[in-house]
């Protein structure tokens, strides 16, 4: 049997090879085609950060890009991003896309000559960061790096085009090093639109929820990401431009007959963003517009898909719910629609793939492709339908000709017209030759730009810049110093080695009273006084400007005012600059003309000389080198919880820092002051943030550094709020007062997650306690097959026992010994469909989430030394819907105790989106006797109903036979 089973998974997996080598062959075209000569191209597969495509929809993107990429005659290299040191990471690279690539290499290899390849993935070893999205897009800047020299290096990229999702931002480093002209000159970055990004999602009013897309800092982070790649993007491209169609797709049933009714298909996601909504209405209006006039029939097929998180058991129950509602509520629209309007308007909903969606519609004489996407979107799948010669609707922009009846108003109204009109001009007769591409106005056609070019026609545009006015800028750099004349010598050693020579260096000593950091001022005074370090041979001019002891931002802001360079970089003594830190910086600031600029940095884990510290033990010890830390940048939503925007190792453009009032926070022992000066710059309109992406210094993490200084020093911890500041003042819309209240929610959100797994964790340790003690206990019992809840105070818990018939009928159907709870509940008779139940039970149900259902029992116990209880039952929801507290689908209990105190509300809840039964079971521990106890199935706040069955109340002792220890692990 197990032999068969195995034959049986070969088999499976040697049809599923099949089918994507069918698919890939599909598109297969000659090589004598080709007219562009090959060129390196690289697929990124971003695998974060679940190991696997958030999405269903991005392997095949992934793969059919791949294939079509190779077909015309490039030589292209997937690339995953994912840390193979992950166990379901590499288990899906290995069991799953590995061998849908070697299929595809092995039937393009021969007939194109070009091979689609899997490269490991590149990992960025040693990153201090902690942000998946973060860390993905460096380990790609990292990897390309390898490939193509800096600009001012010699040899050609050897990558022309990086292809990427428009989800989890991979590329944004990258392009951040391209659009700075530090790297990537001449290679083209392009975007393939798939499922789109999260603040597109997040905009879809409330269809998807928010806090799914958005419910950490790390996606706030992911979507700057997202976004800014695509602003950045070279090429942009729809699934439609690189997907095949699918020859294996069934002929349409509408296809069968020349005289089909006219078939209006919805192209795109099952969205509000590409407007499903927009076509559900105007087909409702069509459906009444024909049954009153009798016109002539017509079908409505929705086409797509509406998954946004992947049907995994994984999911969490708020990703299940949003992704249930978006199906649910148009599956229930396609119900209501076909019923009400019967054979005017046939409505069916398919769920297929792009390839799939294009074959439906080029077999189809009959259909009509309905894009509802006002916002542009859509432009690349209109151009690619119509070369397919699909008959096209499409909406039209404000101040756009409106080409009746094929283009139309993007309303529900103005959609219907158009669909109304079409149906009335073809009466049931074939649509000839209407809504094909000779007759589509051509000036409502989107332009074709090189943005939006299509792959190989993408324009090589010129990144040469005037390079030689920013090399004679001079540049004055900001040394503090306090008591630290060792570091500082180190510093000042750093500058020497600088590669842009027009440097003057002016060191603040903020108050030092250490007998050797004073030898060290001196003896710099002493050397500037004879002449030397004057800007010649010997390095940059060095002057020493000493004040009282004001703390970093004082120091620095008597700097800025010493400072006669056109730029102004900061350092602290304990920085280390690499040699074209000052170099890299200039670059970036004239390419980009930004105002301000930050940078990534790596640790130094010694006071060492850094020549001296990286010898071969420290390398064996961190591996690849010191660990990097590399920050977002200029994203003032993520900077409200951590400084994502850099360093004080930073440089800034001294004309626009004089014009915008910048300076430092002058606050004594206030640790984040770069936090605040690039939060305020960042939102300021008058001055531009940017990051450098790579690491230009090395900051020392020893014990006298800030970083450990600072962490422990309490009144250090009060005033890193200060950081807030900035943000209040340069926030539009009078919206600075929520600055405050959104970090502090973001603080309690923290605190009750660290509450919640370390009592998750206690709870996973008593159960691990209880479960031996406990199967000790029960042996016994479950050995003469006993009831685990013996002893049950509860009477007929499993309404097994119904009232007389004069009782039945004065008391609807009342079970013996409950009582209805407000509304009440029904009984379950055999075989009911509603319930499915096969034996009695108690069946609450509700139409309005302003009612109350359910029964309730009370039981008077009189103890007279506490006793803990068990309180325990099943359930079953049937399609319920509608949201509350917890509580509100529950055991519930109301408890009153020997000295006539309460306790009102206790609880064991059920959840709602699961399917089948389910236990619920609480304990009920006071410390203190119970009188009674009055137990209630509660069932409020929705719509639906739920089915409670065995019921129980008992000691815990003798209930706890019956306790779900696994269960309670889990919670």
């Amino acid at each position: 049997m197990a032999r068969t089973g195995r034959r049986t998974l070969r088999v499976v997996r040697a049809l599923a090879l099949l089918h994507v080598a069918a698919s890939l062959l599909a598109g297969v075209r000659c090589s004598a085609e080709r007219a562009a000569p090959a060129t390196s191209v690289v697929v990124v597969c971003d695998l974060n950060p679940l190991g696997k495509p958030a999405f269903p929809e991005l392997e095949a993107t992934w793969l059919s890009l791949a294939a079509h990429l190779a077909r015309r005659g490039h030589n292209v290299t997937m690339l995953p991003i994912a840390d193979p040191s992950v166990d379901y990471g590499q288990e899906y690279l290995v069991r799953t896309l590995n061998p849908k690539v070697e299929a595809a290499r092995t039937i393009l290899g021969d007939s194109v000559g070009h091979f689609v390849r899997l490269v490991d993935a590149p990992v960025f070893h040693n990153f201090a960061t902690t942000s998946w999205a973060i860390h993905g897009s460096y380990s790609l800047y990292a990897w390309l790096k390898g490939r193509c020299p800096a600009v001012a290096g010699e040899g050609k990229c050897g990558v022309d085009e990086v292809y990427f999702v428009d989800w989890g931002g991979a590329p944004y480093y990258s392009l951040l090093a391209q659009e700075q002209g530090l790297r990537f000159r001449g290679v083209r970055f392009v975007r393939a639109r798939t499922v789109g990004t999260r603040l597109e999602h997040a905009s879809l009013r409330g269809v998807v929820a928010t806090t799914d897309l958005l419910g950490t800092v790390e996606d706030i982070q992911a979507a700057h990401m997202e976004e800014h790649c695509a602003r950045g993007a070279s090429a942009h491209l729809n699934p439609e431009d690189f997907v095949s169609r699918d020859p294996t797709l069934p002929r349409p049933a509408a296809a069968q007959s020349p005289n089909s009714t006219t078939e209006f298909v919805f192209v795109g996601t099952i969205t509000q963003a590409d407007g499903a909504e927009v076509f559900a209405s105007a087909v409702d209006r069509l459906g009444r517009h024909l049954t009153a006039s009798s016109g002539p029939p017509v079908r409505a097929t929705l086409v797509g898909a509406t998954t946004y998180f992947p049907p995994d058991a994984k999911a969490t129950g708020r990703k299940a719910a949003s992704r249930s509602k978006v199906e649910a509520h148009f599956e229930a629209w396609v119900d209501r629609a076909a019923s009400e309007h019967g054979a005017w308007v046939q409505v069916s909903s398919l769920r297929l793939k792009p390839d799939q969606a294009l074959g439906y519609l080029t077999q189809n004489p009959n259909a009509v492709a309905v894009l509802c996407n006002a916002q542009g979107r859509q432009g690349f799948a209109r151009r690619v339908l119509e070369a397919n010669g699909v008959r096209v609707m499409y909406p039209v922009g404000r101040g756009e000709e409106n080409g009746a009846p094929c283009a139309f108003k993007p309303t529900a109204g103005g959609l219907f017209r158009a669909m109304r009109d079409l149906s009335s001009l073809t009466r049931g007769e074939g649509l000839g030759d209407q809504c094909r591409l000779n007759l589509v106005n051509s000036s409502s056609a989107p332009a074709t730009s090189d943005r939006e070019a299509g792959v190989g026609t993408l324009q090589q545009g010129s990144d040469e810049r005037d390079d030689g006015d920013w090399r004679r800028h001079l540049v004055t750099v900001v040394v503090t110093h306090y008591n630290r004349g060792s570091f500082l010598l180190q510093a000042l050693a750093s500058l020497r080695d600088q590669t842009h020579r027009e440097i003057e260096v002016v060191v603040v000593d903020d108050g030092s009273d250490d007998p050797d950091s004073l030898r060290v001022l001196d003896s710099l005074e002493g050397e500037a006084g004879a002449g030397h370090g004057d800007g010649g041979g010997g390095g940059p001019n060095v002057r020493v400007v000493r004040v009282e002891n004001g703390y970093l931002g004082a120091a620095r802001n008597v700097g800025m005012k010493e400072a006669a360079g056109d730029f102004v970089l900061f350092m602290d003594d304990d920085n280390y600059a690499k040699p074209d830190e000052v170099e890299t910086f200039l670059r970036a600031l004239h390419h980009t003309g930004a105002d301000v600029a930050a940078c990534a940095s790596e640790y130094l884990p010694s006071s060492l000389d850094p020549k001296e510290a990286f010898n071969a033990s420290l390398h064996r010890q961190e591996r690849s080198g010191p660990k990097a830390h590399v920050p977002l940048g200029p994203s003032v939503a993520s900077g409200l919880f951590s400084n994502t925007f850099g360093d004080a190792n930073m440089m800034v453009r001294r004309s626009a820092a004089e014009a915008s009032g910048f300076s430092w926070p002058e606050d004594d022992a206030y640790s984040v002051q770069d936090w605040e000066v690039l939060a305020m710059s960042a939102a300021s309109a008058e001055l531009e943030v940017i990051l450098v992406p790579e690491p230009l210094f090395y900051y020392r993490t020893t014990s006298t550094s800030m970083a450990q200084t600072a962490s422990t020093s309490e009144m250090s911890t009060i005033s890193d709020q200060l950081f807030m500041r900035g943000l209040m003042r340069e926030l539009p819309l009078g919206l600075g007062p929520l600055i405050p209240y959104v970090v502090g929610l973001r603080s309690q959100l923290e605190e009750s997650r660290k509450e919640a797994k370390e009592l998750r964790r206690r709870s996973r340790n008593l159960a691990s306690a209880l479960r031996p003690l406990v199967e000790g206990h029960c042996k016994h019992r479950r050995m003469f097959n006993a009831d685990p809840f013996g002893k049950n105070l509860l009477l007929n818990p499993s309404f097994m026992e119904w009232n007389n018939l004069e009782d039945y009928k004065r008391t609807r159907e009342l079970a013996r010994m409950w009582k209805p709870y407000e509304t009440g509940y029904t009984f379950t008779r055999e075989g009911l469909l509603e319930s499915n139940v096969s034996s009695p039970a108690c069946l609450a149900k509700l139409d309005n989430i302003g009612k109350v259902a359910g029964a309730a029992q009370e039981v008077v116990l009189r103890q007279r030394e506490p006793n803990p209880l068990l309180l325990h039952g099943w359930s079953r929801a049937l399609n319920v819907s509608g949201a509350g507290e917890l509580v509100d689908y529950s055991l519930y209990a109301d408890i009153t105790f020997m000295d006539w105190s309460h306790a009102w509300g206790e609880y064991a809840p059920f959840d709602q989106t699961k399917d089948g039964w389910q236990r619920a079971f609480g304990v009920l521990d006071f410390g203190k006797p119970i009188y009674s106890i009055v137990v209630v199935l509660m069932f409020r706040w929705r719509t639906g109903a739920a089915v409670f069955d065995d019921v129980s109340l008992s000691s815990l002792q003798d209930g706890v036979c019956g306790c779900d220890f696994d269960g309670m692990a889990a919670r």
